[in-house]
């Protein structure tokens, strides 16, 4: 019984909070039972683990989150850049930061294919480019809009249901991917942009159709983490529909 340990782990640790409990080869005389510190109190991306054999509940090993300061730079350096200590006004700043990064690149991708298009280029490579900055630009958003809709959707008693989520990413990148190469790009950008809108705005439908806790009772119920990714895929949905809407008035005007 995993209660057997907790005596011991408050010995180690005190009040200190437990982040996970991994339980290794289960069933299995050489089972393993891992209990693994909080690591989210700091930037050091590193934790206490206690190691207990899984039949007796005997304590094996303790190893320490501090161990040479080579391993305790790249702890740091991990925990910076995933930012899990972060409150939540510096995780916001986290997501501006990312944002702006990924527009600055995504910007210059479009820039680098519409300045050679107005040189007079016609040459596969750049033809090869502008489909792939519609398939990695717009339809990475839908293919991670879909790893949430497969979320949802996926049987609860499916195998391996995590990884099938997963799958659903990939596949659904590889069908922009097609999609983009098919389609002419100015039409393949407003498609991929509406494609988009309609899945990130429908999260939050989709979610009330198939959980307890739709977007309502999260603001009720002051859950910040629900309401905030409902809210954060409602404005995703609305900065798509309008990229989608900018885009068919600029095909329009140049006809």
């Amino acid at each position: 019984p995993l209660e057997q340990l907790l005596p011991d782990v408050r010995a180690q640790w005190g009040a200190a909070p437990v982040a996970s409990i991994d339980i290794q080869d289960p069933h299995d005389a050489s089972a393993r039972i891992l209990v693994v510190g909080d690591f989210a109190a700091g930037p050091l991306r590193a934790a206490n683990i206690l190691a207990y054999d899984g039949v007796s509940g005997a304590r094996l090993a303790q190893r320490p989150a501090w161990q040479s300061a080579p391993k305790a730079l790249r702890d740091l350096l991990l925990g910076l850049h995933e930012g899990l200590f972060a409150p939540p006004v510096l995780r916001a700043l986290y997501v501006l930061s990312g944002l702006l990064g990924t527009a600055m690149i995504a910007t210059g991708m479009v820039l680098w294919t519409v300045k050679r298009r107005q040189r007079g280029d016609r040459h596969a490579g750049l033809a090869l480019v502008e489909r792939l900055n519609v398939a990695v630009i717009m339809g990475l958003p839908v293919a991670i809009a879909a790893y949430f809709w497969a979320n949802r959707l996926l049987p609860l008693d499916l195998e391996r249901r995590a990884d099938w989520e997963v799958h659903a990413l990939f596949l659904a990148w590889l069908l922009m991917f097609a999609w983009a190469a098919l389609r002419p790009a100015r039409r393949a950008w407003r498609e991929q942009a509406l494609l988009a809108a309609a899945l990130c705005a429908g999260l939050p439908l989709l979610n009330a159709l198939t959980s307890a806790q739709h977007l309502g009772r999260a603001l009720a119920q002051q859950d910040l983490a629900m309401a905030g990714f409902d809210l954060a895929a409602l404005a995703a949905g609305a900065l798509f529909a309008g990229m989608a809407r900018a885009l068919a008035r600029r095909q329009a005007l140049s006809g």
